[in-house]
């Protein structure tokens, strides 16, 4: 059966081989998933088309644990009818000649039913995802939960009154990092600064790993399962260079996922949203800013005004 989870993962979701997950996942099958609800047979494989196998420039990728693999037969009078297999497997982005980008981490427990010789999937559960480089068994709590652990603990005097507010607060505070850390990337390549951008888009990344999506809205989950993976990206491929010019086309897109998530996000101030029409090679570009004033991250001093606001967001 470990050998089955090899080559169950490599060839249905890492190489896409839509007969074989055709032919092995059971007609009942049922997936259980923490962050995307339950699925049946049809809506697993119309997903895993549509999310794991349509982009083959940003392939999800899945690899297993291995030492977290653990494997329980299921007997009915002595004789094998089934196993449950539990561990913890790690996703990553994989672009063409580029590294894996890590984007998270998760258990799983899969059922396998034995029928007429052939071992069938019956239920999967994907469960407690976590940042990528979590680890579960570390005593240790990562300093972004323990943070939120604290701040929930200090909210503990309010009386029921108080609870729906005082939730508002811990959602603000899980993109407030988010935002913030984008700004400081704009601001640097408002200045040009390669190196800089570099080492905000590291912090941006942090950030980006550091929520918690259970501690989210409803409103705000529903866009970060659409755009978390592909900010990630965007703020590691900034990372990687010191190229200004190619880590502004990066922040294009970047700016363009961003948008939507702060859009149904409740923060302390407004930001505005900002488009220059000669950017991006005369296509145009947008931005987000805490300020009204316009300074083009995608020019600098070059031209440093050109643009304008075209939306306030409160």
């Amino acid at each position: 059966m470990k050998k089955q989870d090899s080559i169950f993962f490599e060839r249905s979701f890492n190489l896409c081989d839509m007969d074989y997950l055709t032919k092995v996942i059971h007609k009942d099958l049922i997936f259980f998933h923490d962050q995307a609800g339950i699925q049946n047979r049809n809506d697993f494989l119309e997903n895993t088309k549509k999310n794991i196998c349509s982009n083959p420039n940003q392939k999800p990728i899945r690899k297993l644990e291995e030492s977290s693999l653990q494997v329980f037969p299921l007997y009915n009078n002595g004789i094998l009818y089934g196993a449950i297999q539990s561990g913890i497997h790690n996703f990553y982005i994989r672009e063409p000649n580029k590294e894996d980008v890590h984007t998270s981490t998760a258990k799983f427990i899969h059922v396998w039913l034995l029928e007429n010789g052939d071992w069938l999937l019956k239920e999967v559960l994907s469960y407690d995802h976590k940042p990528p480089g979590y680890q579960y068994d570390s005593k240790k709590e990562p300093e972004t939960v323990k943070s939120e652990r604290i701040a929930d603990h200090s909210d503990q005097h309010h009386d029921r009154a108080t609870d729906k507010p005082t939730k508002t607060r811990q959602e603000a505070r899980q993109l407030h990092s988010v935002f913030e850390n984008y700004f400081a990337l704009k601001d640097a390549l408002v200045r040009s600064d390669g190196n800089l951008a570099s080492a905000k888009a590291n912090e941006l990344l942090h950030a980006l790993n550091g929520v918690q999506m259970n501690k989210l809205s409803n409103a705000e989950q529903n866009i970060w399962v659409k755009v978390m993976k592909n900010l990630k990206i965007d703020a590691r491929r900034i990372e990687e260079t010191k190229d200004v010019g190619r880590q502004r086309v990066r922040f294009n897109t970047l700016s363009e996922n961003m948008y939507q998530l702060i859009k149904v996000s409740k923060q302390d101030t407004p930001a505005y949203y900002q488009h220059c029409p000669m950017a991006n090679n005369g296509k145009g570009a947008y931005w987000l800013s805490k300020e009204n004033a316009i300074k083009n991250p995608y020019y600098g001093s070059k031209m440093l005004t050109c643009g304008k606001t075209v939306e306030t967001i409160e």
